[in-house]
């Protein structure tokens, strides 16, 4: 259970949620993070900013990852003054990342969500257990610290996944200023909202019509794989991404011979896994609306074949039932 355990919590930390990321300098102040929070987008932020002491400024557009990673940021960001901004997303992790900061800015669609991460992960080792709970119990006392009265926060605990609004944000103290980047304009978010209803979730964007399923899937196993093979722990590699038509699959190796492995234990506990996250990320979502899909793979150290996973708009719709 324990290689078991270690296989399904590292399989998450490069799984099609998380490792889709870019960070580039943006004029003279800016760094840019765009999609997912782990070890190693966080440590390319850190290292730009301690490169150049004029870049101030973190824009940030993030479906959330890895609360661990999101702690290091986190810290830099409260340490060294970086202001926040956020650009269209920050949900889960990413949002904590906006609360460390004195200085935070939203656009007037930015969508904010709190997730809380108990269910993230499904682990029976009493020792990776015990481990993944003080993270938690670290995530929660980090918003508490930040100023998230408890009430707010059982609330979100309770809720699992909260959208919150600019005017939630406002009332939270999350956010002090709203950016209008198009107009070169920053505003007071209290002035802000006396005129206009802040209340209201912003639209969701849409897939651009002209663009395929199929070409999007490709350009995202491209840019994936110019990050891999990538070895994740001791047991655990990403080693490539492909396509077939709209389906993406993520091709991963267990460094263990097919006869250490409980397969049925594998394929159970990876397979409740990749429905529950892969049915509630909203950018999975859309693809799958749209007939896209996500498949994934696993490969035996001595070359047998474990199982394959596919999650697509019919397997999800079948799980809501």
């Amino acid at each position: 259970p324990l290689i078991i355990d270690i296989s399904a919590l590292y399989q998450q930390r490069h799984s099609a949620i998380n490792t889709l990321y870019n960070v580039e300098i943006a004029g003279e102040t800016d760094v840019v993070l765009t999609g997912y929070i782990n070890e190693s987008s966080i440590n390319t932020v850190i290292v730009n900013f301690e490169s150049n002491d004029k870049l101030t400024n973190l824009i940030i557009n993030s479906s959330g990852g890895f609360i661990d990673a999101a702690f290091d940021l986190s810290d830099f960001i409260e340490t060294n003054n970086i202001s926040v901004m956020v650009d269209q997303n920050c949900l889960s992790a990413c949002l904590l990342l906006l609360t460390s900061s004195e200085n935070t800015y939203v656009t007037p669609t930015s969508k904010l969500a709190f997730h809380h991460p108990e269910d993230t992960v499904n682990i029976t080792s009493p020792d990776l257990k015990a481990e993944l709970d003080k993270l938690n119990a670290e995530y929660y006392e980090r918003f508490h610290r930040f100023g998230i009265d408890d009430e707010t926060l059982q609330q979100f605990k309770s809720a699992g996944w909260t959208d919150i609004t600019i005017g939630d944000a406002l009332r939270l103290k999350l956010v002090r200023y709203l950016w209008e980047p198009k107009a070169n304009k920053i505003t007071d978010l209290e002035e802000y909202c006396e005129n206009i209803d802040c209340f209201n979730l912003p639209a969701q964007a849409q897939i651009d019509p002209n663009i395929s399923i199929a070409e999007i899937q490709a350009f995202a196993a491209e840019t994936v794989n110019l990050r891999l093979p990538a070895k994740i722990d001791e047991v655990t590699t990403l080693e490539y991404v492909s396509t077939e038509q709209e389906i993406l699959i993520y091709h991963y190796r267990i460094a263990v011979n097919i006869s250490e492995i409980d397969k049925q234990y594998f394929v159970d506990t990876m397979n409740e896994q990749l429905i529950r996250d892969g049915c509630s990320q909203n950018d999975m979502i859309e693809i799958m609306n749209k007939g896209g899909g996500y498949r994934y793979s696993y490969t035996s150290l001595d070359e047998v074949f474990i199982t394959e996973i596919q999650i697509d708009g019919n397997v999800c719709n079948n799980t809501l039932l």
